[in-house]
C-alpha cells in the first residue's frame, strides 16, 4: 500500500516544496459563462496563458466573484506570476463557500512563500486551517513557512552579529590607522627637528670656528 503522501515528502525533506505547493486543489470555478468555459477548457489542455486571458475577460463581466478571482489567480500562480496570484486569491477569500476559501487561502500562501514572504504565507496556510483544519497540504506548507522564516531570523541574527562585529573591526583598524598616521607625524616631526638640531650645531661650530680665526 502506498504511504501517506505527506508523511512520504516530509521524509525526503524541502525539496519537495514546489511539488507540495503543486498541490493546490485546482476546481475551476463552474459558471454559466463562455469566457470562464474557454479558460477551464485552456486549463486542461495546460494552456495557462490562453486560460488567463480568458478569465481576466470573465472577470471584466463577472468582478465580484469569487470563483473568477480563484480561477485567475491559480493560472497566474502557474504562470509564475506570484505577486500578481497573491493578489487575486485574496480577492477569492471573500467568498462564503467554505471549501473556495480554504483554496483560495492555501494557494495564496503558496503565491507568498514563492515570493519568500514568509509571514504572510504562514498567515494564509493558517487561515486555511481554520476553515479545515484537517487540510493536510496547509499543514505541511505552514511548517515548511516556519521552518523558513526560522532561518531567516538566524540568518538575519548573523547577519547583524557580522554586522556589528565588522563595525568594531572597523573601528579597531582606523584606530589603528590614525595611530599608524600619528606615530608617522611625530617621527616627521622628530626627524625635521633633528636635521633643525644638526644645522643649529654645525652653524655654532662654524661660527666658533670663524670667531677664533679672527
Amino acid at each position: 500500500m502506498p504511504s501517506d503522501p505527506v508523511t512520504r515528502r516530509l521524509s525526503r525533506g524541502v525539496t519537495l516544496l514546489c511539488a507540495v505547493l503543486a498541490l493546490g486543489a485546482w476546481d475551476p470555478f463552474i459558471k454559466s459563462n463562455s469566457d470562464v468555459d474557454t479558460g477551464n477548457d485552456r486549463v486542461k489542455q495546460g494552456k495557462h496563458k490562453e486560460a488567463l486571458d480568458a478569465y481576466d475577460e470573465a472577470a471584466k463581466d463577472l468582478p465580484r466573484r469569487p470563483g473568477v478571482h480563484y480561477d485567475r489567480g491559480v493560472a497566474l500562480y502557474k504562470l509564475g506570476k506570484f505577486e500578481e496570484a497573491q493578489k487575486a486569491l485574496l480577492a477569492a477569500t471573500a467568498t462564503t463557500d467554505p471549501q473556495l476559501k480554504r483554496k483560495a487561502f492555501f494557494n495564496r500562501g503558496n503565491s507568498l512563500f514563492q515570493l519568500k514572504r514568509w509571514q504572510g504565507a504562514i498567515d494564509a496556510y493558517r487561515r486555511a486551517l481554520r476553515v479545515d483544519p484537517t487540510h493536510k497540504p496547509s499543514k505541511w506548507n505552514l511548517e515548511l513557512a516556519l521552518r523558513e522564516l526560522e532561518k531567516k531570523k538566524k540568518k538575519d541574527q548573523q547577519k547583524k552579529k557580522n554586522n556589528k562585529k565588522n563595525k568594531k573591526k572597523n573601528k579597531q583598524d582606523d584606530k589603528k590607522k590614525q595611530q599608524k598616521q600619528d606615530d608617522d607625524q611625530k617621527k616627521k616631526q622628530d626627524d625635521q627637528k633633528k636635521k633643525q638640531d644638526q644645522k643649529k650645531k654645525q652653524d655654532d661650530q662654524k661660527k666658533k670656528q670663524d670667531d677664533q680665526k679672527k
